[in-house]
């Protein structure tokens, strides 16, 4: 009998589980608030088990499963365990790899060969119409907070983080492209599909290519 009531509940969390899940990967809040707390612990249990990744506690899991819900909009609650963690996002709940930790430095950006950042790498491509036209002295820094870039006027970054709606996680981790101590260049995300901002006084005219910046990081497992 116990085998036959545990096929039946990794039935409903397979059931669920596929309901919930988002086109990219995530899992849907809105979905799994509808569910009992022991509900939405299984089927987390299932998700994790499909993916191969290690089980946090029962307390843990349960505690995730009524905290992710219920946060306010704007909180960001996050479970760590292992190697990995469950993060929110735009209404869903992502799983992610434990990034490393950040080093305060500043990298001059000298060729154009790929550079390990924060966990990711950095890549430039010459693009026509697109991107900045860059002089020689360039240089890569993380993020210090209060930066700004120069569009059709001045915005900060963290205005423009939320409009983009990057990951919260990433803002600190994205390379910034400084010319001359001035912010020219905010890498692209590859992996959440995200285009670059770029300082409008460099950008290239008709017919001239200028230099694209994309960060691919391996956030979500």
């Amino acid at each position: 009998r116990d085998s036959g009531v545990s096929s039946l509940i990794a039935d409903v969390a397979d059931a669920d589980l596929e309901m919930a899940m988002s086109t990219d990967g995530g899992i849907r809040l809105d979905v799994i608030g509808e569910f009992s707390v022991l509900r939405v612990v299984n089927l987390l249990r299932q998700f994790l088990g499909q993916k191969d990744v290690p089980f946090p506690t029962d307390r843990q899991l349960r505690e995730c499963a009524e905290v992710m819900v219920a946060a306010r909009e704007d909180a960001r609650p996050s479970l760590k365990w292992s190697l990995f963690e469950f993060r929110r996002h735009k209404g869903c709940m992502y799983l992610l790899r434990s990034l490393p930790a950040i080093e305060e430095l500043n990298i001059p950006l000298k060729g154009k060969d790929p550079i390990a950042f924060a966990g990711g790498v950095l890549t430039m491509e010459l693009v026509e119409g697109r991107g900045i036209v860059i002089g020689d002295n360039l240089e890569l820094r993380p993020r210090q907070g209060g930066e700004s870039i120069g569009l059709q006027q001045s915005r900060t970054l963290k205005n423009i983080f939320q409009e983009r709606d990057i990951p919260d996680w990433l803002r600190s981790r994205l390379p910034l492209v400084f010319e001359n101590e001035v912010l020219v260049a905010v890498p692209g995300i590859s992996s959440w599909n995200t285009d670059g901002v770029y300082a409008e006084r460099l950008k290239p005219v008709t017919g001239e290519s200028g230099w694209v910046f994309t960060f691919d990081i391996k956030d979500r497992f």
